[in-house]
């Protein structure tokens, strides 16, 4: 557990969209990221919302208890899965990501170094 844990880091955004402003064009928000390869930004992942489970999927598999009468708890987190890596999963020393929405013209986006930590066994 340990391990995973240090190869898949879970940063969230300082901002945030409200999911009624996006819940009619969900499936076409895009998911881009890149990373650092010999120096170079090179595109690591890009796919829509499209290819991860809706929102009324996610909802129903939520335990009981992080729900309420209104849906999900406030201050709960719901994180839903990503797209699938351009070349495989592999290390890198900076990850930016992006999350666009062509319909609204609007992009979340963030960037942040990485530093390798030996491994727990």
């Amino acid at each position: 557990m340990a391990f995973s844990k240090q190869l898949c880091i879970k940063p969230l955004a300082h901002q945030a969209w409200r999911y009624e402003d996006v819940a009619g064009h969900w499936d076409q928000l895009i998911l881009r990221s890149e990373t650092e390869e010999n120096g170079q930004q090179v595109e690591y992942q890009q796919g829509t919302l499209a290819e991860l489970l809706d929102i009324p999927t996610l909802l129903a598999r939520l335990p009981a208890d992080l729900q309420d009468e209104q849906g999900i708890l406030p201050g709960t987190a719901l994180l839903c899965g990503t797209v699938p890596a351009i070349g495989g999963i592999r290390p890198s020393g900076s990850f930016s990501m992006s999350l666009v929405d062509p319909v609204l013209g609007c992009t979340l986006s963030h960037h942040y170094q990485t530093r390798s930590l030996p491994v727990v066994k």
